[in-house]
């Protein structure tokens, strides 16, 4: 007669618990960096004018996601590629999300041409992967 496993029991246990990595990632995400070269500049101006319209108060990456309908997967790249570029800066405040976490709130550095230079894609590089 066999034993029944519980939930939580494998028969394939290994001594090595760690996550897989899938085998085709770069493959994965040389094609959205692709994908989305076309738009990028524009979605980093739409995240870049949102986080300056809301002046002093600066915004959190769930504000910006809400303010345009955007998803964090889209939102948050564009958000640190203009981190990187000099356009944002971290607050050093933080908002308490829904959920009660911190959330860092994103400031504009004060320049009006940044937008111009975002959705010119001046800030624009080779994604790095």
């Amino acid at each position: 007669m066999e034993t029944q496993l519980s939930l939580f029991d494998s028969p394939t246990a290994t001594a090595d618990p760690s996550p897989r990595k899938c085998a085709n990632a770069h493959v994965t995400r040389r094609a959205a960096g692709v994908a989305i070269r076309s738009t990028a500049a524009r979605l980093r101006a739409r995240v870049l004018e949102f986080i300056q319209r809301q002046g002093a108060a600066g915004a959190t990456d769930l504000e910006i996601q809400a303010g345009l309908n955007m998803s964090g997967d889209t939102q948050r790249p564009r958000r640190r590629e203009l981190q990187q570029a000099g356009f944002i800066v971290d607050s050093g405040d933080v908002r308490s999300t829904a959920g009660g976490r911190a959330a860092v709130v994103w400031l504009t550095t004060g320049t009006a041409a940044a937008v111009d230079q975002a959705a010119a894609g001046e800030a624009e590089e080779e994604p790095p992967f």
